[in-house]
């Protein structure tokens, strides 16, 4: 079979990200780039971008590259990936469509989430006055989840989720070509 030309561009903070697209790359033998690092002129050139960043208060981080360049990117085929530490769910996915994702995106940009892990010594300050705050909210919640309660677990140390078999259901997703129906 012969694979389509794909390029996967990504954000990553603390390299959990990094290291789901490199096995990206390797498995689907894609071109890789850092969103910094990458001009929208150059994804013209695939069939298929694949954008990854972290999530961070529900916020896919650096996916404004690519809203900001609808314009340019209006007719190419693009699947999201949103890497976060809470677990991976429906209710979640539609939460990371709502608030990421512009009318213009919505329905066409099939999203993905993987696990990641959280190390809290690899967060600038900023990151660790959000942590705070967003500890300091969960803790005063009355009717704590079950993912609430895992939350306060980990945020206090270290947790990695980040495992390679969890990006099997995107590398059937486009090795079977679903995403040209997207």
């Amino acid at each position: 079979m012969t694979m389509a030309k794909i390029v996967i561009v990504y954000e990553s903070k603390a390299g959990h990200t990094l290291q789901y697209m490199k096995w990206l790359r390797d498995d689907l033998s894609a071109d890789m780039f850092d969103v910094n690092k990458v001009s929208v002129e150059s994804l013209l050139n695939y069939e298929l971008i694949i954008y990854a960043g972290g999530v961070y208060s529900n916020t896919i981080s650096g996916l404004n590259f690519i809203k900001k360049n609808m314009s340019v990117l209006r007719f190419k085929k693009i699947i999201v990936v949103a890497v976060g530490v809470m677990p991976v769910n429906q209710s979640m996915e539609k939460l990371l469509e709502d608030k990421n994702y512009n009318d213009e995106m919505k329905g066409r940009f099939p999203i993905f989430q993987l696990r990641s892990g959280f190390d809290k010594s690899k967060l600038n300050i900023a990151d660790k006055l959000l942590l705070t705050a967003w500890k300091a909210k969960i803790s005063k919640k009355e009717d704590r989840t079950n993912d609430d309660i895992m939350m306060l677990g980990m945020l206090d140390g270290m947790t990695d989720f980040t495992k390679k078999e969890n990006i099997a259901p995107i590398v059937e997703f486009v090795e079977k070509g679903r995403w040209k129906l997207a």
